[in-house]
């Protein structure tokens, strides 16, 4: 079984696209639009019994499944993107904000109409950070907050603080445990990444047009050198974790 989690933010929709080039509609499934109810791993149980001849799974939730078939010993390859914590979390900020303005009753369309509603830049987001930690509100917001970790601990139930500081021991470890599952590829070099796993599964069809760049991100001026520092000061987790698949993937980011 192949997992691809979709961290939002981090060019799967393109990466989606090419999973349905390379699998038949029996063997791929990509449940974006149900929802499990917050209760994920019983919802992917049944799916696995409606669905026998599935070789492929792809969703923002997908890696829900990975201590599902750790448990019933079955096999499975984890494959995901990470971004460069800056550019996720600009891109974030805008997606979300869109989601809102149009309505939608999604969690990115909650969350977005937060923003709006306050009228907050993303730099906002950081500032009210220690009010937003302790609030029934943090979820609205959690994504700009080590994003890309808080999703991959999803499944472990470990829920990561809004800090500057280094994280918990124990929520690092798990961290470590977590990833040890993954083979990540960098959105800087999505075009490598896919290659390198095309060779590895044996896919036919090759990268296309990238998808799902917002309007007003391309509108958008880019952030100060300070706000992005702000930015990585409370992502220092992803920003790690982007550094080492990076440089194992042989890209260097810029400083």
């Amino acid at each position: 079984m192949l997992i691809f989690h979709h961290i939002p933010k981090t060019a799967g929709t393109s990466f989606v696209d090419l999973l349905r080039q390379n699998y038949s509609e029996a063997e791929l499934l990509c449940p974006y639009d149900e929802s499990a109810g917050g209760a994920e791993r019983e919802w992917y149980e049944v799916l696995l019994r409606e669905h026998p001849r599935l070789r492929c799974v792809a969703a923002h939730s997908a890696h829900h499944l990975i201590p599902l078939l750790t448990a019933r010993g079955a096999p499975c390859e984890v494959v995901s993107f990470l971004r460069d914590p800056v550019q996720r979390c600009v891109s974030l900020y805008f997606f979300v904000r869109e989601l809102g303005a149009r309505g939608e009753p999604n969690q990115g369309g909650l969350a977005g109409r937060f923003l709006l509603e306050r009228n907050w830049s993303l730099a906002d987001i950081y500032q009210h950070a220690d009010a937003l930690s302790a609030s029934p509100e943090r979820r609205m917001v959690a994504a700009f907050f080590d994003g890309q970790a808080r999703a991959i601990l999803a499944p472990y139930r470990h829920r990561l603080p809004f800090t500057q500081a280094p994280i918990a021991a124990a929520d690092a470890e798990r961290l470590e445990q977590a990833i040890a599952e993954y083979d990540f590829g960098v959105c800087e070099q999505y075009d490598e990444s896919v290659l390198r796993w095309a060779r590895r599964f044996g896919w036919r069809t090759l990268p296309s047009e990238r998808k799902n760049v917002g309007e007003s991100r391309q509108r958008a001026d880019p952030v100060s050198e300070e706000v992005a520092d702000l930015i990585r000061s409370y992502n220092r987790v992803d920003v790690d974790l982007h550094a080492r698949a990076s440089a194992r993937a042989g890209f260097r980011p810029a400083p």
